[in-house]
């Protein structure tokens, strides 16, 4: 196989590639209880316990290490759970409601901390804690209210001139930021100033082209990031207003309604219209090449403090958890072009010892650069063996490409992809790399 056969990929009328298909990684944990979709999560500072709220009306906890529920869903909304945080200092959660209701929870007993307080009218959009603990804020409709938690007292009212999706505090606790979905003439991010009620100077902040659904801080407090109808996500400068680097997504395939940012600022997570979450490098605002995915919509979702792992709640009463270490290790599992070179010919052999589960060892001396530098980079990803039970002739598989024609009967098979990258647009194209095992070893490689 030489550069020219990939340059096949590039469509002749636009020399665009066409878009190979990503990486994918399902959840490596599940959590069983609710009865009806999910529609919140967060995770505990420690990030050994999540918070979820369903349509169900319950708030269940759940123990990461363990995968189980921990104690008995707890009640006290007459409605959907449309809402739930966890405090910074790991003693609280609170809940909010279709009816309006918020609810203040002890973590260590899970029962109430004060009485229900009937916040609002309408349904509660979101809930955000301030950084001390101290106090809340909660949106519905057109109000974003502050709440003294100790006392259950209201501090402050807000009035946006329009309907707010979500709100969240600043990590310093100085500012609240609100973002719009419902009016074209307001869809923006707002800034306000927690003592004043005020919007900030820079606030309103224009630049989407449709409403915004989504809103979160950087942990300095120096940077936000929002998602949007128009199908992108962007990153802002707080203190000016401004757009720092280039929009995110675009794609017409899906649409992010929701984002999160890392505790150590490194990683922006966005939840998306087609089942999954997408990653990007926040410093350098580039996608991560591997999505996250389940087979039923993922509703809401949270990064863990740790960083270890993401966590989401699915339109199959589910709660997944995406482990972060997973995704390091597939890139651990990808190697640079420049180590197929000729010099590594001795490893082409294949090893008797490797395990059944990957031959990542193998390599494959024929793929080279382009000489333009045109293709900058290739990687290989396991897919996987594909056990065939009893072994069956390569017509017979289901997949039509792989048809080896010297054996009749082999063992098992794997798909691997080899993605290339093109250095100028940032895009890629995939060749599908099959590797056979017949009754002897695996002998053959073909593509």
């Amino acid at each position: 196989m030489s550069v020219s056969d990939v340059n096949q990929d590039f469509g002749p009328e636009t020399s665009m590639p066409r878009l190979p298909d990503e990486p994918k990684s399902l959840p490596s944990k599940y959590f069983l209880g609710h009865t009806v979709s999910l529609t919140c999560v967060a995770l505990f500072p420690d990030s050994k316990m999540i918070v979820t709220g369903s349509y169900d009306r319950r708030i269940r906890l759940w123990d990461v290490g363990s995968g189980q529920a921990s104690g008995e869903p707890l009640r006290g909304h007459k409605v959907t759970v449309s809402a739930v945080a966890v405090s910074p200092n790991g003693t609280m959660f609170v809940s909010g409601g279709g009816d309006g209701r918020i609810l203040i929870w002890n973590a260590t007993t899970r029962n109430l901390a004060t009485a229900p307080i009937q916040a609002h009218s309408n349904r509660i959009n979101s809930i955000s804690f301030s950084p001390d603990s101290a106090t809340i804020a909660s949106i519905a409709g057109t109000i974003i209210k502050i709440w003294d938690v100790g006392t259950a007292k209201l501090i402050m009212d807000i009035k946006s001139i329009t309907h707010e999706r979500q709100v969240a505090f600043s990590p310093e606790g100085s500012r609240i930021a609100s973002v719009s979905h419902i009016a074209p003439d307001h869809q923006m991010l707002r800034i306000w100033d927690v003592k004043t009620g005020k919007p900030a100077a820079v606030s309103p902040i224009a630049g989407h082209t449709g409403g915004l659904l989504s809103v979160a801080w950087f942990p300095n407090g120096q940077r936000l990031v929002t998602a949007s109808l128009d199908r992108t996500i962007r990153v802002w400068i707080s203190e000016t207003g401004c757009q720092e680097g280039h929009s995110l997504g675009g794609d017409a395939a899906w649409m992010a309604d929701y984002v999160a940012v890392s505790s150590d600022g490194k990683l922006i997570a966005a939840l998306c219209g087609d089942h999954s979450i997408r990653l990007w490098n926040a410093i350098t605002l580039d996608q991560i090449q591997l999505v996250l995915q389940h087979a039923e919509p993922v509703l809401c979702m949270a990064i863990s403090a740790n960083i270890r792992f993401i966590v989401g709640g699915c339109g199959d009463n589910k709660v997944c958890l995406w482990d972060i270490d997973s995704i390091t290790q597939h890139k651990h599992n990808s190697r640079p072009l420049s180590t197929f070179g000729p010099e590594n010919q001795e490893d082409s052999a294949p090893d008797s010892s490797l395990p059944d589960h990957s031959p990542m060892n193998l390599m494959y001396p024929e793929v080279q650069t382009s000489p333009e530098q045109t293709v900058s980079q290739a990687v290989i990803t396991s897919h996987g063996p594909l056990p065939l039970e009893p072994p069956t002739t390569a017509k017979e598989d289901t997949d039509p490409v792989a048809s080896p024609p010297e054996h009749s009967h082999f063992r098992k098979w794997w798909r691997q992809a080899l993605n290339f990258w093109n250095a100028g647009k940032h895009l890629s194209s995939q060749v599908n790399i099959y590797l056979f095992e017949t009754k002897h070893d695996i002998d053959r490689l073909y593509i």
